[in-house]
């Protein structure tokens, strides 16, 4: 189970414009030091939908590989489609997350409704071993679930 403090890693890049391993292993370092339940990655609002797949690739890699197994991950998945959403998810699944947080698929005109089918599709693509969540932030996005669409989804996955 997840309890307490676990740190959302920031993405750094190197004067390349590449992802910097140094400055990551560094930073899940202190993560380490400062005693964190766990460590968490691709959560921030600058990263969810500016990455490439395969930047998100590497810094789920990176987490999963500088926490040595002490730290509990979390990874947060968002793509430009389903099938990018599912080959994250077998990506994160190998470095045996803790917990994966789905951000909705962002499209133009999606509606709450278009949020909780996209929802309903994708968490059972998630073995049964790790806990899902959600990310429902309508005001910043601009897509979420109303309350009813929540509730749906809380009474069938729990």
């Amino acid at each position: 189970m997840l309890k307490g403090i676990i740190p959302m890693t920031y993405c750094f890049f190197n004067q390349n414009n590449v992802i910097d391993g140094y400055a990551m292993r560094d930073q899940i370092q202190i993560i380490k030091n400062i005693g964190s339940h766990g460590v968490a990655c691709l959560g921030l609002a600058t990263e969810v939908n500016k990455l490439s797949f395969r930047e998100k690739k590497k810094i789920i890699e990176l987490v999963a590989d500088n926490s040595g197994n002490t730290l509990p991950i979390v990874v947060t998945i968002s793509g430009k489609n389903i099938n990018e959403y599912k080959k994250l998810i077998e990506v994160a699944e190998y470095y045996d997350p803790k917990w994966i947080i789905f951000q909705p698929l962002l499209k133009k005109n999606t509606t709450d409704a278009d949020c909780y089918y996209f929802f309903n599709e994708i968490i059972p693509k998630v073995n049964n071993k790790t806990l899902v969540g959600i990310q429902n932030a309508k005001e910043y996005i601009g897509v979420g679930l109303n309350a009813h669409h929540i509730l749906k989804l809380y009474k069938k996955y729990k």
